[in-house]
């Protein structure tokens, strides 16, 4: 089996699941490790968070800077995934160096849009989640809006 490219935990089970195994986490706080930088990725032992450490070092502070008290859950989720992946994005394309592409890049490219299926409503609320996510993310990592937009789009019919 492949890889995933980025994972999230939904909120509500933030403080249940290891972020990297997905394990249950000892309902003891004590027991748990929580991410410092974020404070929104929670992991069940040292090795986890290790594992996990080259991939969420380059999105931490990005995390930490996603405002989600203005998207419902729903978005917030969406937002985190994609704060997520134009990360890995960036990170790809900077190891490259010019010479090879991103792999996150290749999958958002392959996804089939349903962007002209979405009502008004439903595209102001994706807008608002492709500010919050290029805020957060920085210059560096951001992406075009329109293009994030239509990638939210994707997403919301490919469930990727």
């Amino acid at each position: 089996s492949e890889t995933a490219l980025a994972s999230i935990v939904f909120d509500e089970w933030g403080h249940l699941v290891c972020h990297q195994c997905f394990a249950a986490l000892p309902l003891s706080k004590d027991k748990k490790i929580p991410c410092g930088g974020c404070l929104m990725v929670c992991y069940c032992s040292e090795g986890c968070q290790a594992a996990a450490a080259p991939l969420h070092d380059s999105e931490c502070a990005a995390l930490a800077r996603l405002d989600t008290d203005i998207l419902n859950p729903a978005e917030a989720s969406s937002a985190r995934l994609f704060v997520k992946l134009l990360c890995r994005r960036a990170d790809e394309l900077a190891d490259a160096e010019g010479d090879g592409g991103s792999a996150v890049q290749a999958c958002l490219d392959a996804l089939v849009t349903n962007e002209e299926a979405m009502s008004d409503e439903r595209m102001i609320e994706l807008e608002m989640v492709v500010e919050a996510v290029n805020e957060a993310v920085g210059r560096d990592a951001e992406m075009d809006g329109d293009a994030l937009l239509g990638y939210l789009c994707a997403a919301q019919c490919n469930s990727f």
